[in-house]
């Protein structure tokens, strides 16, 4: 695992969820209705993940797995309005929370910024030999292909299944349309949507290369 500088996304990231005050906050399983003035949204309780031995948070007795149904006088807030919250407030200010199954509110106040963040994937490096081992099964598979444009199709299923499972392990995105997904990830589905409809085309047409053929 690596750590990042405060100037890096991966630690931006990290003071949106909490690390400033000792804990991460991210997404429970539990899902929740609130009623807006644009209709019904749905989204999944914040949680605590993490907490920080020593720090305000541990102070305050807050422990990884309790999920957060008030913060800054806000009942039922969003993990999207917290990590918001959190990200304007920086260093400064304290914040206020209530966890399931407490009724006392929990006071934190900021602790001193460390330089780096907390050690995360290098899902960079990850991306890298990803895109080698591709390279190297799509070189294996072109000698067998039966058909101009299967190892393009090859292509454009393997590289969403990584890039979907790698982004499970990045901290830096924030999931999209009421989803936990990350936009790549969404795109990563409809991708495969799309090149199954590839395969069926592909499968339709006669054995041939016509490029090898014209050599």
């Amino acid at each position: 695992q690596v750590t990042f500088p405060q100037e890096a996304p991966p630690y931006g990231r990290q003071v949106e969820k909490g690390l400033l005050f000792g804990l991460q906050i991210g997404e429970s399983d539990e899902r929740v209705e609130i009623a807006t003035d644009q209709g019904t949204e749905t989204y999944y309780r914040p949680r605590i993940d993490w907490v920080l031995p020593g720090s305000p948070a541990a102070e305050q007795g807050l422990k990884p797995g309790e999920t957060i149904v008030e913060f800054n006088g806000h009942a039922n807030p969003t993990p999207k309005n917290i990590h918001r919250t959190l990200k304007e407030m920086g260093t400064a200010g304290i914040i206020t929370m209530k966890t399931a199954g407490d009724s006392s509110k929990k006071h934190l106040a900021p602790i001193d910024p460390p330089e780096r963040s907390l050690p995360v994937h290098p899902t960079q490096i990850y991306s890298a030999l990803n895109a080698l081992l591709l390279c190297l099964v799509l070189l294996a598979w072109y000698p067998f292909r039966r058909r101009d444009g299967e190892v393009f199709a090859l292509l454009l299923t393997l590289y969403p299944i990584t890039r979907f499972l790698i982004e499970a392990i990045r901290i830096d995105e924030h999931g999209m349309f009421g989803t936990p997904l990350s936009i790549s990830q969404i795109v990563s589905l409809a991708l495969l949507a799309g090149v199954a409809g590839f395969w069926v085309y592909l499968l339709r047409q006669p054995p041939g290369n016509l490029w090898a053929n014209r050599k």
